[in-house]
This record gives C-alpha cells, structure tokens and sequence, in this order.
C-alpha cells in the first residue's frame, strides 16, 4: 500500500501542470493586446492635438469685448436745482386748552381725526356756568328797573324846575308892577290926591311880592340842586347797570367756554387728558393738539452764494418749483412752490432758510418729516447732456470713454458744467448721437473692445 500512493500523485501532477501553464498564456496575451490598443488611441489622440493646434496657430480666435452699457449723447433742456434738506412745517399747530375750570364731561372726536374748522370737539360741565349766568341776567333786571325809576324821578323833578322858573318869571313881572305903583301913589301922596293908607298898601303887596320872588328862586335852585342829585343817582345806576351787564356777557363767554371748539382745520393728536378729569385754565398741558396739514410748508437752507439767483427769480415774479423727495433723492413725494425767503443768512453755517408752500392733498407730507427739497432756478434750452456716471477723472482732467463705429472704446476729454439729478452737462468734447460709456468703464483702455449690452439701446428716463 506505502508503494502505491506517490505512484498516483505523480500522474496528478503531471496532468494538472499543462492545465495550468495555459491559463497564463492566454491572460498574458489578452493583456499584450490591451496594451497594444491602448497604445494605438494614444497615438491617434495625439496626433489630432497636434493637427488642431496647428490649425489654430495658422487661424487664431478673436478676443471677446468687454461688456458695457452705452447711451447716446443728447441736446436737451437742462434743469438747474439747488438742493436743501429741510422739516416738513405746519403752517399752523394748535395746541387746545380750557379757559375754564370744570369736569370734562364729553370727548367728541376720535384720534387721528381730521376736523374742519368750529367743529365742536370737547365739553366741560356747563351747569355751574348757567346758574351764573342766570345770576347776572337777575341782577341786570334789577339795575334796570332801578334806572327807568331815576329816569322817573329825574323827569319829574325837572318838571319842578320848569314850575319853579315860571312862578319866578310870573312873579318879578307883578313885583315890577308893584314897584311902579308904589312910585306913582308915592307921587300922589305928596300932591295929595290918594290917602296915604293907600300908599302904605301898594307899598306892603309890592314888598310882598318882592319876598315871593325871592322863595321862588330858592325854589328854583332847590330843584336845580335835585336835579343834579337825580342826574348822579342816575349816572350810578347805569354805571351799575353796565356792570351787570358785563357780568352777563362774561357769564355768557363762560358758558361758551365749556364747549371747546377747533380753531383750524387739520388732524387731531393723541387726547392728553380723558373724560371725567377736572381741567383747569392754568393747566400747562392742554387737551389736545391740532395740526394743519393742507397745505403745509417745507422749511430749507441753501448756501448764501445761491441766494442772488433765488432773489432775482422772485423779483421778476416768477413762480419756482419746489419738489420734496425722501432721505435718499428716490422717490419724489410732492410738488409745491417757493413762498418765502429768511429776512437773514445764518453765520454759524453760511445758509438762509427758504419756505415751500405744498397743497399736500393726498397727505404725502407729515409734519416734522425730514425731506430733501429741490428748487428749480434756472433751465438752459439747448444743451448737451449725458448721464454722470459716464464722467470719469484721471490725472488728465474729466473724461468720457466713447463707442465708435468699430466697437473700440476712445477715451475722450470733455468739459463739464453742472451736474444734476444723474445727468451732467457738457460745455465741449461731445456731439449729440455719439455712444457714450455709462457702466463697465472701469475695465476699459483706449482701443480695448467692447460688446453693447441690451441696455444700451436705452436711454436713461429724465427728471421731470
């Protein structure tokens, strides 16, 4: 048994060997093929390199341009603008208070109610006011009938005098009578043609008469005297009178006093103090405020080297237009007119304070809101305008990159004038129609190439 077994791995090996050796020569040359097919697209890659690099060196590809936005040069009306930040202002602000001391009793409007002008907003307890003013109208009544009873007297004491100075005239004309008869019968005393008792009696009733005339001149000066003593009583009681119909007209005012109303039209504020608080006169306070806000002004400054041209404008009568924008010159919220200039320049910073007056109809402006004005003075028919972003500055001066017909960009020296709202003025370098460079200019050199954007057929929207 020990002999047989080597004997049969022997013919194992010998017919497992050819098996094997020819598994490696078929991997072997399945990866000599491989190899060589790599090689073969290796070689034709690099040989179609090497054709197509030397057709681009025979026929190089042009550069691309630079893309730009570009807008024509135009000759327009040009508007010149002085340009302030300003408060919008109201032309009046109201601040309402009690003239009297009471409860307030009613509030009749609401907050941020816009009130006409008498429209009844408040009232204060009017009871205590009512009761004074029946008061007084007693006591006017009164005084009253005590003057029609100095009228009565005074009436009839002047009647008195009238009586007294007829009875002095009737008698000084019998007392004269008696004295011509006392001189007759005295002459016939001495011729003894009457008796002397006779003469002694004419003489008495003259004497009598004579005494009569002077009672009734006392009379007269005692109802003379009354008559004054009446006219003072009756100058007193008017006086009283007039006192107490003062104190029904101030009783009246009182009254009104409780009904608070609005002075102007505008909106109301934020009620400072609520139903059933007792008010004062005195109190610092007050009630509520009213503002006007149709129209409305805007308070601005300008430089005082701008002042000339404003001033020579409104002495020729001309209207200029103010326009308010907001805090970054965006959006334009009104349109109004110059009213009025400052009576004096400010040293401190060199300005005068201009007033726009605004209709304000839609409510764009609010009061205390800060707005850039804008003053029209002057506008230049004829002039060559391109938007400012295409002025650029160097160490030659101020210059323009223009488009010419190739597509090339040149650089360009101009002379600018003003500049205002985006579009500046060119006094010389530039001709209406020409293409100008207004975005993309930074990247651009004399000659480089540039590609138009669609922008470009635009031009940029003007400031009305």
């Amino acid at each position: 048994m020990f002999m047989e077994e080597p004997e049969e791995k022997a013919v194992a090996k010998q017919i497992t060997r050819p098996r094997f050796f020819r598994r490696w020569w078929v991997l072997l040359l399945a990866v000599c093929f491989l190899a060589v097919g790599i090689y073969a697209v290796l070689i034709k890659n690099g040989k179609t390199q090497l054709r197509n690099a030397g057709q681009d060196r025979k026929a190089p590809a042009p550069a691309p341009g630079i893309p730009v936005v570009a807008v024509q040069v135009e000759k327009t009306d040009f508007n010149v603008y002085i340009t302030g930040l300003g408060s919008v202002t109201p032309l009046n602000t109201v601040t309402l208070r009690s003239r009297v001391d009471g409860q307030l009793m009613e509030v009749l409007f609401r907050e941020g109610q816009i009130v006409g002008r008498g429209d009844l907003l408040i009232i204060i307890d009017p009871r205590p006011f009512g009761a004074q003013l029946r008061q007084a109208e007693g006591n006017l009544g009164r005084d009253t009938a005590s003057v029609q009873q100095a009228e009565a007297i005074l009436t009839k004491d002047l009647a008195q005098v009238q009586q007294a100075e007829a009875n002095v005239a009737r008698d000084v004309a019998q007392s004269k009578y008696a004295e011509e008869e006392v001189r007759r019968y005295a002459y016939l005393v001495e011729k003894d043609y009457v008796p002397k008792e006779q003469y002694d009696q004419m003489r008495t009733n003259a004497e009598a008469l004579a005494a009569s005339v002077q009672a009734d001149k006392a009379a007269v000066e005692n109802a003379r005297a009354a008559i004054r003593a009446d006219r003072a009583g009756l100058e007193n009681t008017k006086a009283v009178v007039r006192a107490s119909a003062a104190a029904v007209e101030n009783a009246r005012i009182q009254l009104e006093y409780c009904s608070i109303r609005s002075p102007i039209s505008g909106r109301v504020g934020l009620r400072l103090v609520d139903p059933g608080n007792i008010v004062h006169a005195s109190d610092a306070n007050g009630l509520v405020v009213i503002t006007q806000l149709q129209p409305i002004t805007v308070i601005f400054p300008i430089p005082e080297d701008s002042l000339p041209q404003v001033l020579a404008s409104l002495k020729k009568g001309q209207r200029l237009p103010v326009e308010a924008f907001d805090r970054e010159m965006r959006q334009r919220l009104a349109v109004g007119s110059l009213l009025t200039v400052d009576n004096q320049i400010d040293p401190t910073t060199g300005t005068v304070r201009l007033k726009a007056l605004f209709p304000n109809e839609e409510n764009e402006l609010f009061p205390n809101q800060f707005v850039n004005a804008r003053l029209l003075v002057d506008v230049r028919r004829g002039v060559t305008v391109v938007p400012s972003p295409a002025i650029q500055r160097g160490p030659p001066g101020t210059f323009v990159y223009v488009v010419k017909a190739d597509r090339t960009a040149a650089v360009r020296p101009v002379t600018v004038g003003e500049i205002q709202g985006g579009e500046a003025s060119i006094k010389t370098g530039l001709s209406p129609g020409e293409l100008v460079v207004v975005d993309g200019a930074d990247r651009l050199r004399e000659g480089s190439r540039v590609e138009l954007k669609a922008e470009s057929s635009r031009t940029p929207p003007r400031d009305s």
